[in-house]
């Protein structure tokens, strides 16, 4: 399997892109989380869902500020 398979052709998307598969993955992870039997498997989904949004939300900044900028 390639990296290309495996992330779903992340790493050569735009930033917009970038964004909503994050969002994808974090979905998935909340899914994942509440199928989870076990309390540490459902702690470890959803620690997942909030970084994978952490990423989104910064990612989005990025793309909102222009380089250089400092937000206020």
């Amino acid at each position: 399997m390639s990296d290309m398979d495996i992330w779903g052709g992340f790493l050569g998307s735009d930033r917009s892109e970038r964004v909503k598969r994050c969002r994808q993955l974090a979905a998935e992870a909340g899914q994942l989380a509440a199928a989870a039997a076990k309390a540490e498997m459902r702690a470890s989904y959803l620690e997942l869902k909030r970084q994978w949004n952490e990423l989104a939300d910064e990612m989005e900044r990025s793309i909102r500020e222009p380089s250089g900028s400092v937000a206020t």
